[in-house]
């Protein structure tokens, strides 16, 4: 039971589309960056005279890093659904829509699933929106 819990909870973490090969690149990458921004961390708080603080600054980089290396794996993962025409959600296929500009808006170009109800509107102005 735990082990199904702990892999249902590895796309979350590891949002990298891939093989397993993949995953476990983007892990050690996390956890050697952490590791390293941890010890630059406390270093610093060392330097800087507060050794009470060390273990907290670094812990603190150490998650900040963390976070920015799932959220930018994220957002790959997700351009990568988009550019293929998948969900990012359900892998199913997406339909996409241009609207081109008008007057008193900018073209937009939207990705909607119908089976899971995913939807993402982005700003883009082609050349036909230009004229």
């Amino acid at each position: 039971m735990r082990r199904a819990r702990l892999t249902s909870l590895l796309p979350l973490v590891l949002p990298v589309a891939g093989s397993l090969a993949s995953s476990a690149a983007w892990l050690v990458l996390v956890v050697v960056s952490a590791l390293g921004w941890y010890v630059t961390g406390r270093g610093l708080a060392f330097r800087l005279g507060i050794p009470d603080f060390a273990s907290g600054a670094g812990l603190a980089c150490a998650v900040i890093v963390v976070a920015t290396l799932i959220t930018w794996a994220r957002g790959d993962a997700e351009a990568r659904a988009l550019a293929s025409l998948r969900c990012p959600a359900c892998r199913g296929r997406l339909a996409t829509r241009h609207e081109h500009a008008v007057a008193s808006m900018p073209g937009r170009q939207l990705w909607s699933c119908a089976a899971c109800g995913f939807g993402k509107i982005v700003p883009l102005t082609c050349d036909a929106c230009a004229a």
